[in-house]
C-alpha cells in the first residue's frame, strides 16, 4: 500500500505527466541538434569519442568494463535518434560515412606521397 505523497491519484498524475514532459523535451532537443549540420557533426564526434564502432578487449577487465559503459552511452544516444528521430538520424549516419570516406582517401593519398618522398 502507498503512503505519502505517492498515495494520492492526482500526485501520480503530475509524475507522469512530467515524466512525459521531460521526455518531449529531450526528444525536441535531440531533433533541434540533429536539425543542423554542426549538430550532427558534434553527435558524431560525441559517439566516436564514446566509442561507438570500436570492439576491443584488453588485459584489464576493469578498462574492458569502462570502454563498455561508454560505448553503451552512445548506443543509447543512437537508438534514442532512431526511436525519435529516425529520418534525421539516416541523415547523420549518410554523413559520417562521407567523413570516414574522406579521410580513409586522404590517407591513402598521404601515403602515396610519403612513399613517392623516400
Amino acid at each position: 500500500m502507498k503512503q505519502g505523497y505517492l498515495a494520492n491519484e492526482a500526485a501520480q498524475g503530475r509524475i507522469r505527466q512530467s515524466d512525459k514532459d521531460r521526455l518531449a523535451e529531450k526528444v525536441d532537443r535531440l531533433r533541434t541538434q540533429m536539425a543542423t549540420p554542426a549538430g550532427r557533426a558534434f553527435l558524431i564526434d560525441l559517439m566516436e569519442d564514446l566509442g561507438l564502432d570500436e570492439v576491443q578487449m584488453g588485459p584489464d577487465p576493469r578498462f574492458d568494463a569502462f570502454r563498455e559503459g561508454r560505448r553503451s552511452v552512445a548506443h543509447g544516444l543512437r537508438k534514442q535518434a532512431a526511436d525519435q528521430c529516425p529520418d534525421l538520424l539516416r541523415l547523420l549516419l549518410i554523413e559520417q560515412l562521407d567523413r570516414k570516406t574522406v579521410k580513409a582517401q586522404t590517407e591513402a593519398q598521404n601515403k602515396v606521397v610519403t612513399d613517392q618522398e623516400t
